[in-house]
C-alpha cells in the first residue's frame, strides 16, 4: 500500500546487494499490454552529523529499494554492481506492508528516472565510453548525394 504522496529526489546512495532486472507486462498506464523491464535493487544513503570535536559520525541510514523501468533500465542494469556510489534522480514514496511477521512495515522506494555513476568513488579500475556518431552518419549521407554546382561558379562574367 502507498501513502500516495511522491516527492522529487536527488542524492548520493550506494547500492547494498547485487540489483536484479525482470520483465512486467503492465495490465494499465500507457505501456499497459508491452512487455517492459524492470530494474530493481536495494541501497542506502549513509548520514554523517558532526560531534563536539568537529568530527563527523555515521547515523542510521536511509533506506531505499530502487526501481527503474524500460530501455534505460536495462542499460543501466548492466553496469551495476554491489558497493557502487550512485547518484540517483526520481520521485520517492512512503509504501506500507504487512510483513510475515503480521508487523506493518514501512519502505521509502524511488522510481529512478536517471542514474549516474559517481566518479568521486574509490574501486573505479578503469572506465570506457563509445561516442555514438551520428555526425559520422550525416556525412556519409552528404558524400553519397550528387554535388551541386553553385551558381557562383556557373555564373558568367
Amino acid at each position: 500500500m502507498t501513502n500516495g504522496n511522491y516527492e522529487q529526489i536527488a542524492t548520493k546512495i550506494v547500492v547494498f546487494a547485487e540489483p536484479s532486472l525482470s520483465q512486467i507486462t503492465p495490465t494499465s498506464g500507457p505501456n499497459a499490454g508491452n512487455e517492459t523491464s524492470v530494474l530493481n535493487f536495494k541501497a542506502f544513503h549513509p548520514n554523517y552529523t558532526r560531534n563536539d570535536k568537529g568530527e563527523f559520525e555515521q547515523q542510521d541510514s536511509d533506506w531505499f529499494t530502487v526501481k527503474m523501468y524500460g530501455k534505460k533500465a536495462e542499460n543501466v542494469a548492466r553496469h551495476l554492481k554491489e558497493g557502487m556510489v550512485l547518484e540517483v534522480r526520481g520521485s520517492v514514496t512512503d509504501k506500507t506492508f504487512t510483513g510475515r511477521d503480521g508487523q506493518e512495515h514501512s519502505v521509502k522506494e524511488i522510481n529512478a528516472s536517471a542514474i549516474a555513476l559517481s566518479l568521486e568513488q574509490n574501486g573505479i579500475k578503469s572506465l570506457q565510453f563509445e561516442r555514438e556518431n551520428k555526425q559520422k552518419d550525416k556525412s556519409e549521407q552528404k558524400s553519397e548525394q550528387p554535388r551541386r554546382k553553385s551558381r557562383a561558379s556557373t555564373a558568367v562574367r
